[in-house]
């Protein structure tokens, strides 16, 4: 890479083939050689990210201080415990994929009639997009646009905001093609939601997580 120490490394997935300890001592290693300055982890379960914590506690390892998990308005399953987990422990959350690959943009208005340029018309790169491209989640997608345009924003910006509304998130990991995207995502992190915006948004997409114990919707909502 040309440098000389990483500020943060990640254990992308959880490796079930090395013994947790075995990470946890070689990441606290390189911390403890100057190559790189933190650790985290991406995608690992709550039960997982306490165990690590718990090891480097036990171990008197460096611990991690980071999860990269995949959360938007459509995939929100790490509500149940992962959000609450890290915020618990002080991890940060660098939320990845916040747009849903370009779906929570509102530019897909059909899983047959593909925008030019876009991410699921490229014929190599597009095809798992492609396949979970679902005519009746789209429809919904296109019902966040009245919300979007009540706040003045786009429904892109609308999806951004909704993601930085949870605390625990500590930001999110955006991919722009031109710079006219940066701009509207840093925008997009000043916007403050609505209660009232938060809980359409939940009865436009239905997508909130369901409590293993009762069954019911598992909202949060932040007050302003």
């Amino acid at each position: 890479l040309g440098v000389s120490y990483l500020d943060l490394y990640q254990c992308h997935r959880f490796d079930p083939d090395v013994p947790l300890e075995e990470t946890i001592a070689a990441m606290s290693e390189l911390v403890r050689q100057g190559l790189i300055r933190a650790w985290g982890v991406s995608e690992w379960s709550a039960v997982q990210i306490v165990e690590a914590l718990w090891l480097a506690e036990r171990h008197g390892c460096v611990a991690p201080v980071s999860n990269q998990p995949m959360y938007n308005a459509l995939q929100r399953r790490i509500e149940l415990d992962v959000l609450d987990t890290c915020a618990a422990h002080g991890l940060g959350i660098l939320a990845y994929s916040p747009l849903a690959q370009g779906v929570l943009t509102g530019k897909y208005v059909s899983a047959s009639t593909l925008p030019a340029g876009s991410r699921a018309a490229d014929p190599v790169h597009g095809a798992l997009l492609r396949s979970r491209l679902d005519e009746r989640v789209l429809d919904r997608v296109a019902k966040l646009a009245p919300l979007a345009a009540e706040l003045r924003i786009s429904t892109a910006q609308l999806a951004i905001a909704w993601c930085l509304r949870e605390p625990a998130v500590t930001c999110v990991l955006i991919g722009a093609s031109v710079p006219e995207q940066v701009d509207a995502a840093v925008a997009a992190s000043k916007v403050e939601l609505p209660p009232e915006t938060q809980r359409a948004l939940d009865e436009v997409l239905q997508t909130a997580p369901l409590d293993q114990y009762t069954g019911r919707a598992h909202l949060r909502v932040r007050r302003s």
